[in-house]
């Protein structure tokens, strides 16, 4: 499966972003109200997002298997709370990309206000 024709420096830069994580069953990837910074890869596993019902059960919104990207797109997009779960329903490994690096990146450097001396 290809994505593309990436230079060898756009490379490099998706492999010093990522990060490698092993999870085990049951594991939360996002919490309800959390602010989704990352998205992640399913290299093994399977993963789901959800929201309790008024009853106190998982409501399974979406189901991720291997090999697909997922994230909590309005929660990324948006930049808001979280209004689901991201969960591991079984052991699996991902690839994380989280995009706080990128936020940093695009803001000016502070630089403390002038104290007027």
């Amino acid at each position: 499966m290809t994505t593309g024709v990436y230079s060898h420096t756009e490379v490099k830069l998706f492999e010093s972003k990522i990060t490698v994580r092993r999870v085990a069953k049951n594991d939360i990837l996002l919490n309800q109200g959390e602010v989704c910074k990352s998205f992640f890869f399913s290299l093994t596993g399977v993963f789901y997002q959800y929201k309790y019902t008024d009853e106190g059960e998982e409501n399974v919104l979406d189901l991720h298997i291997d090999h697909e990207w997922f994230l909590n797109q309005g929660s990324f997009i948006a930049q808001t709370p979280s209004d689901r779960f991201i969960k591991a329903y079984s052991e699996g490994n991902i690839l994380e990309l989280d995009i706080t690096w990128r936020i940093r990146s695009m803001l000016p450097p502070f630089e403390a206000p002038d104290s007027g001396k």
